[in-house]
Formats: C-alpha cells, sequence, structure tokens
C-alpha cells in the first residue's frame, strides 16, 4: 500500500494493510491521501525492508533500558567542561537527575519562564565550579520539535543538547545521543499515560504481568488463596485518566466480579473486559492461551496488543500482522519477528 504523509511531505510504502501507519518523521497517517499520488519509482526502487519502519517490530523501551542508554550519554559528555545539567520535564528529569550525579554538577529544570536551577545536595554547597556548559537533556527526540521550543525560551550561550534517544529525522538537531530509536517505538513509562496513542489506536492489554503481578504457584488455587490474591495485588500501572480500550485476560469468567473491583479501586479505566470462557483451572489448562487471545485480538480488531508472557506473545504475533508487546522479553514482535534496529555507533541491535 502507498501513502502520503502531509508532515515530511513523502510518499509512504508499507506492506501493511491497515491503518494506522508510522512515518520516518513522526507523523501518524490513519488515511490514504485524497489527492493522487504520483509514485518516485526512483526513490521506492532503492527502498528496503528496513526502511518500512511499520512492517517491523518496534524497540519497548522500560525504565531499567533508559538508565542503562543514559551511562552510554554520558560517556559521550564526561569530557566536556560542565556546568550544570538541566532536564526537560517530566521523563527528561530521569537521563538528567543520573547525569548531573555521575557529573558531580548542579541539576535544574525548564519551565515556561526558562530555567529553574533546583536545590543542590550538602556536598555540592558551598562547592565552586568553573565556568562551563550547560547539558539540556531530555529522554528522547522525535521530530526536534520540543528542542526548537526551548531555544526560543533560553539563552543559547554556552549551551548543548542531549538526548537519550532520537529518530533518523531529529538526530541533527541534537549535539550528543545515546542511540538511534527509529519510529514507531515504545516507553514503557508512558504507553498508558499516551492519551494520544489510547485514543488513536484499538490496543488491548493482558492483566496478570502487565497490569498486576503473575499470580504465583501457591496462590493459583482456584479457591480461597486465589481469591484473596486477585482482592490484594498490587497494581504495576499508575492510575489512569484514560480508559485501555480492551483488557483481555485468561483469568475465569466467575471471576469477574472480584475483577472489576479491583479494577475500580486502582483506578484503572477501561473500554471492555474480556474472560476466559471456562469453568475451571483445569478446563482453561487444557487450551492454548496465545490462541485464545489471539481469537479475542482478532474479533475486536485491535491494532496494538501488550502481554507479558512470552511465549504467548510469539503466538499472538505469528498470526497477527499488528505490534505485540512483550512486557517480560521487553520487546515487541511483528509477524513473530523481533525489532532489527541497529546503533550506527555500536553496531548494537535492539
Amino acid at each position: 500500500m502507498q501513502v502520503y504523509c502531509n508532515n515530511c511531505k513523502k510518499n509512504i510504502y508499507t506492506d501493511k494493510e491497515s491503518f494506522p501507519i508510522f512515518c520516518c518523521c513522526g507523523q501518524v497517517i490513519r488515511s490514504k491521501h485524497k489527492e493522487p499520488i504520483v509514485i518516485e519509482k526512483e526513490t521506492f526502487s532503492h527502498l528496503t525492508l528496513d526502511d518500512q519502519f511499520p512492517t517491523l517490530a518496534a524497540p519497548w523501551v522500560t525504565e531499567n533500558k533508559l538508565v542503562k542508554d543514559t551511562q552510554i550519554l554520558f560517556s559521550k559528555i564526561s569530557h566536556l567542561n560542565i556546568e550544570r545539567v538541566i532536564g526537560v520535564p517530566r521523563s527528561g528529569m530521569i537521563p538528567a537527575s543520573i547525569l548531573s550525579v555521575k557529573l558531580g554538577v548542579p541539576l535544574g529544570s525548564v519551565s515556561n519562564d526558562g530555567i529553574i536551577n533546583l536545590s543542590s545536595g550538602i556536598r555540592l554547597r558551598g562547592s565552586i565550579k568553573s565556568k562551563g556548559l550547560t547539558v539540556i537533556v531530555e529522554d528522547s527526540s522525535a521530530t526536534g520539535w520540543s528542542i526548537n521550543e526551548l531555544k526560543n525560551k533560553i539563552d543559547l550561550k554556552d549551551t548543548i543538547f542531549a538526548a537519550v534517544y532520537v529518530t533518523p529525522s531529529s538526530e541533527k538537531r541534537v549535539d550528543y545521543y545515546s542511540k538511534i530509536l527509529p519510529l514507531p517505538h515504545w516507553f514503557s513509562w508512558n504507553i498508558f499515560g499516551n492519551i494520544n496513542l489510547l485514543h488513536g489506536f484499538n490496543i488491548g492489554t493482558d492483566m496478570d504481568g502487565v497490569l498486576c503481578s503473575d499470580c504465583s504457584f501457591e496462590n493459583d488455587d482456584d479457591g480461597e488463596r486465589y481469591l484473596n490474591w486477585i482482592k490484594n495485588v498490587p497494581s504495576k500501572i499508575r492510575i489512569l485518566d484514560t480508559p485501555i480500550p480492551f483488557i483481555i485476560t485468561a483469568r475465569l469468567e466467575k471471576y469477574r466480579k472480584e475483577t472489576e473491583k479491583w479494577l475500580l479501586k486502582n483506578h484503572i479505566k477501561y473500554g471492555k473486559l474480556i474472560m476466559g470462557p471456562w469453568e475451571t483451572k483445569e478446563e482453561r489448562n487444557k487450551y492454548c492461551m496465545g490462541t485464545y487471545k489471539l481469537e479475542k485480538i482478532k474479533e475486536n480488531f485491535l491494532q496494538l496488543f501488550i502481554e507479558s508472557d512470552d511465549i504467548q506473545a510469539r503466538i499472538i504475533s505469528r498470526n497477527w500482522k499488528q505490534p505485540v508487546i512483550c512486557t517480560d522479553s521487553e520487546t515487541s514482535y511483528v509477524n513473530g519477528i523481533g525489532p532489527k534496529w541497529r546503533n550506527v555507533d555500536d553496531e548494537a541491535s535492539w
């Protein structure tokens, strides 16, 4: 299929037969362009499968991965004479805090009025730092738009910009970065807080292992211990203002009342809760959970599914053309294949 991106003014070629489609510039395309499109045969002939971002699995980046990759950014700037580190709220404060501690310099933040210097710990009070560079840090830069906005608010003298992750289109807009991360990609710290994603996509999620921890073997007795676990297991995600369109779980239907109470208690909003139709745990164990969830995913025309179990994620992915995020293995799959992005600096595979 061929579509047109109004943002970067380019034709996009993809094997996908459904929308939405991601352009490498960061634009989400939800329908074909109404006007006739001129096929650029020369450009098309040079495109490879790796150029077709929407047809490949996207990296699933966790908080642990963000912290680890911030170390790469530190190694690239540690030789500089840095006076302070400024984080771009909110998630940009994570790498900024790590860098400020490792560099031994003050930490700051950005507001609508400019830069705010935050209080320093006891060890930095009274210390005199030679005049040096200010580093403004983001967790990721998709298009470079936010960086351009910042440049209009601050004094650019002795200031450099850095991001842990950049896309190919924003790579040259920052001075330093850790890794190139093409779109689409998924961040564990904001996927359930991304209003545009929850509104724009028909998303579904597993329950045990994603919204809460998996039930232990000892508690999974299909009786009193299991009921007590359902009622008291801690939530793994934050309070949601925007509903998750679908929750698809292999929990038995007879536990719907307790499950709905748990979701309400933990302020997790949802559109539809689909539960297992079996009468007992033993009956359920005769079925393949991945196949069961796949049937429900297809019935409800989902465009993205989040699964905790790696085996189930692969089963779903092999028979479905949309992305399946696997939280346990910290990756995602499309057609049973994981992400193949490579960082140009160290050839590290995602």
